[in-house]
């Protein structure tokens, strides 16, 4: 059962009318900034007497309807936003996708079936998530980065469950354009560069350059890519990209640059 609907149920502290219900079942489905509007207009009607002279319910009506009108994104009536997320115009949140609250989603991002997004995640402006996906906090997202199905992240270096260790959270943070291979881990605490590449069932225990292709066990470098994916051929310390004409040169073993 989706949060906002529990929490319109618990305003009523009575056994609900059937007006009330039906109006609640309606939020529960609603889908679109459309249907949300639509969904709230009429519960503000029916919840008048319920929340008259009650600052604590009408501040928690408040914080709900804030988190819903927010802006146009969808939401499939599976998925579940927590109140006191943020999320962007355009985005995409299909079945049965957990949003947090203190999440913050872009613009045009889309999440795919069964995503899980932990409190202070941020996913940058046209990201994707594909389907199987945990986002643990700590985990930092930047604009148009790919996470592709059943992608793991951690953010404990050591857990045990007979120690609580939420105080020593290991930040994760996935550069711009960057994109992740499905099945792959990414133990906490590491970087992975702008446009870099992890390929499908990679184990990434080490920061990872800009541009960088790397996959294996732990992921290794094993060729460059450019800004929109391909392969980079060196001739000597340049190279440019076989797709946009993009020219980029080497500036050390472990680093390249696109210069125009």
């Amino acid at each position: 059962m989706n949060s906002f609907f529990s929490k319109i149920k618990s305003l009523t502290r009575s056994t609900p009318s059937v007006e009330l219900l039906w109006y609640m079942e309606y939020l529960r489905m609603a889908e679109t900034l459309e249907d949300r509007r639509t969904a709230l207009s009429m519960l503000d009607v029916a919840l008048k007497e319920i929340l008259r002279d009650d600052l604590e319910l009408n501040r928690a009506w408040a914080a709900m309807k804030a988190t819903y009108l927010q802006s146009n994104y969808f939401a499939h009536h599976t998925a579940t936003i927590d109140l006191g997320c943020k999320i962007g115009n355009d985005t995409k949140i299909w079945h049965n996708t957990h949003v947090m609250k203190s999440a913050v989603i872009g613009d045009r991002c889309i999440l795919g079936q069964n995503t899980f997004v932990a409190p202070n995640v941020v996913l940058g402006n046209g990201t994707k998530v594909q389907n199987n996906v945990s986002l643990y906090e700590g985990v930092r997202c930047e604009e148009d980065t790919f996470i592709g199905p059943s992608v793991v992240f951690t953010n404990v270096i050591n857990p045990r469950s007979a120690i609580e260790r939420k105080a020593e959270f290991m930040p994760t943070l996935v550069k711009k354009g960057a994109s992740i291979g499905a099945n792959s881990t990414i133990v906490c605490g590491h970087t992975i560069g702008a446009y870099a590449f992890v390929g499908a069932g990679s184990l990434v225990t080490s920061c990872i350059p800009d541009n960088a292709m790397v996959y294996g066990h732990p992921a290794r470098l094993q060729y460059w890519v450019s800004d929109a994916g391909h392969r980079l051929a060196f001739d000597g310390d340049k190279a440019v990209c076989s797709a946009t004409g993009d020219k980029y040169i080497k500036e050390t073993d472990l680093s390249i640059k696109k210069i125009s």
